[in-house]
């Protein structure tokens, strides 16, 4: 069993290959609910989740604070969404509806059109949200490639001599 810390939260994850490892699992949580309450510290157990990962996951129960864990199969890590099929299909819809609307909200706040000024927006305003963490989520898919480039294509639609380029 391998526990994952960052800042106020905790991963505990096990490659399951046998029957004894389900149990390893349930195990460490037993021992973070005993040690949370040795210490005093209370720990949101509603949030408490299960995430399993792969095709040959028997996708056992596992509980905390004797409530049934949240079978999940999409989570965030980091700001990053990926599903048990280890794909991102999802984060990419999400960061390039976010990217449209700011896009879309540089449009209308700024009158003056230089295309100086809204390039600078644009890549202060918009372009993060479309790097942020792309080394993990790298898309290698077409039509999520595509997605992604449709953000920069609406945008320069709408700058001045920038209508008809490809």
């Amino acid at each position: 069993m391998t526990f994952k810390l960052f800042v106020d939260d905790i991963k505990i994850y096990v490659v399951v290959d046998s029957d004894t490892k389900m149990t390893v699992l349930q195990e460490g949580l037993n021992k973070l609910q005993i040690w949370s309450e040795r210490w005093q510290l209370n720990l949101s157990f509603q949030k408490f989740s299960v995430f399993h990962i792969g095709n040959k996951n028997n996708k056992s129960v596992h509980h905390s604070y004797n409530v049934q864990l949240i079978d999940n199969t999409a989570t965030v890590d980091l700001g990053v969404i990926i599903d048990s099929k280890l794909r991102f299909n999802k984060h990419i819809a999400n960061i390039v509806s976010k990217a449209h609307s700011r896009a879309a909200l540089i449009r209308r706040c700024f009158k003056y059109r230089d295309p100086c000024l809204l390039f600078r927006a644009f890549t202060v305003f918009v372009r993060p949200l479309l790097e942020y963490c792309s080394p993990v989520w790298n898309p290698h898919y077409h039509c999520d490639i595509d997605k992604i480039e449709s953000v920069q294509r609406r945008f320069t639609k709408y700058i001045d001599g920038f209508k008809n380029l490809s």
